[in-house]
């Protein structure tokens, strides 16, 4: 449990922008945006936020629209992009990651399957797993407090999400089992 909470943290953030991206266009991912921009700029003429933080949360938002226009453009399945989630998630090389011999394993055996995937599904786009996961460093150029920021501060308050994940993980675990004993019965 403790090693999942680690590396859930390590990488929520990387792993909620890849599923914004997958969800784009049916969450209608530029309206929202928009009303970001729109609420920073009024923030900044009421004097709420500094022009500095501005520039800061505007750059962020564009990584971010530009991550998942690049990917929109390479037009990523849905397998494709439970491979990436799953490559993201087993990073060995994220801190406070322990077991990183294990978790490396898993990050191969995921890379291999989306290798195999690409090959079988896309044989004639032979540059495709090179275009998709050079854009996983982009990833972690995006700030984690930001996301955190524009997408959960008015959802769960001033709570950090390093601080619920246990929580969510514990839920989910709860749920399944749950859900498993009542499908015995």
């Amino acid at each position: 449990q403790e090693a999942n909470t680690s590396l859930v943290r390590a990488c929520w953030n990387e792993l909620f922008i890849l599923g914004l991206a997958q969800c784009a266009h049916v969450m209608n991912l530029s309206t929202i945006l928009a009303a970001i921009i729109n609420h920073l700029q009024s923030s900044v003429q009421d004097d709420k936020l500094s022009g500095e933080r501005v520039k800061h949360v505007m750059e962020h938002i564009w990584k971010f629209q530009e991550f998942c226009n690049s990917m929109t453009r390479l037009e990523t399945d849905s397998y494709e992009y439970a491979y990436l989630k799953a490559i993201v998630l087993f990073s060995p090389d994220h801190p406070g990651v322990d077991s990183s011999g294990q978790i490396e394993k898993f990050q191969e055996k995921a890379l291999m399957e989306l290798q195999d995937y690409v090959q079988k599904t896309y044989p004639e786009d032979t540059y495709r797993l090179t275009r998709i996961l050079t854009r996983l460093p982009a990833l972690r150029l995006m700030n984690s407090n930001i996301t955190e920021e524009l997408f959960f501060t008015g959802l769960i308050g001033n709570v950090s999400i390093d601080s619920i994940i246990p929580y969510i993980l514990k839920m989910e675990t709860a749920e399944y089992n749950s859900q498993d004993s009542d499908s015995t019965e």
